[in-house]
């Protein structure tokens, strides 16, 4: 069996959105999305994460704004459940955005630093 290759060929990558220089096509993404669902809950544009936190999510593997996006609200949501235990939630999340939006609630505070801590050992993407 010959293994010799083939004459060598040019392979030209066409970056469209920059994804392969720097991630900042995705981040972008996942500040627009979060930053679409917290105005649409009433609480504004703060509780989007950081270059910090998007990196502590990228340590434990987690980069796709497909998890890092869901894995946020769930975080708000459930730290506005602890601070507000008697919030009755409807079932989807664009009911919750109005229900929430209606109560006018402060944005809430989130250690995203913990809650990556926490997902680290547990969490196991890219399948």
């Amino acid at each position: 069996m010959n293994i010799s290759s083939p004459t060598p060929r040019r392979v030209f990558l066409f970056d469209l959105d920059g994804v392969l220089v720097a991630p900042l096509g995705y981040r972008a993404a996942i500040h627009a999305t979060l930053e679409h669902f917290t105005r649409r809950m009433g609480l504004g544009d703060c509780t989007s994460p950081g270059e910090e936190a998007i990196a502590r999510f990228e340590s434990i593997s987690m980069t796709s704004e497909w998890d890092i996006v869901p894995t946020c609200l769930a975080a708000i949501l459930d730290a506005l459940l602890a601070e507000h235990p008697s919030l009755a939630m409807p079932d989807t999340l664009e009911e919750v955005c109005a229900y929430l939006y209606q109560h006018s609630l402060p944005a809430p505070t989130i250690d995203l630093a913990h809650l990556t801590q926490r997902l680290g050992a547990a969490y196991h993407g890219g399948a």
